[in-house]
């Protein structure tokens, strides 16, 4: 049951697969996702407020692109109040800052 409902809350297509190690892998990722959402249902549980909610709030929230004449750069913007009311519940502090890997090296820049 909850293999059904787990894949009907993320709104995902039916995957095919036939090889025996991907269908493990695919079953791996769905239960690690499972048991994901349960933990973020038992930390909002208090606050009433809904996963699916929490989960749309998130992905509102994003990097902005910004130029100031020919100087571009990216910023995370400050969370709203429902944002960071999510972030208090689940115990996760909101990032502050980016890091952004080279391809081609490895290094990282701030």
């Amino acid at each position: 049951m909850d293999f059904r409902s787990m894949k009907t809350d993320l709104e995902v297509r039916p995957v095919f697969v036939l090889k025996k190690s991907r269908t493990r892998g695919h079953v791996l990722v769905v239960m690690l996702a499972l048991i994901l959402r349960k933990e973020i249902e038992r930390r909002l549980s208090g606050n009433g407020i809904e996963v699916r909610h929490a989960i749309d709030a998130i992905n509102g929230w994003t990097l902005l692109r910004e130029s100031l004449g020919p100087i571009r750069f990216t910023r995370i913007p400050k969370p709203n109040a429902l944002q960071q009311k999510i972030f208090e519940a689940a115990g996760i502090k909101a990032p502050t800052s980016l890091r952004v890997y080279s391809k081609k090296r490895g290094r990282k820049r701030e």
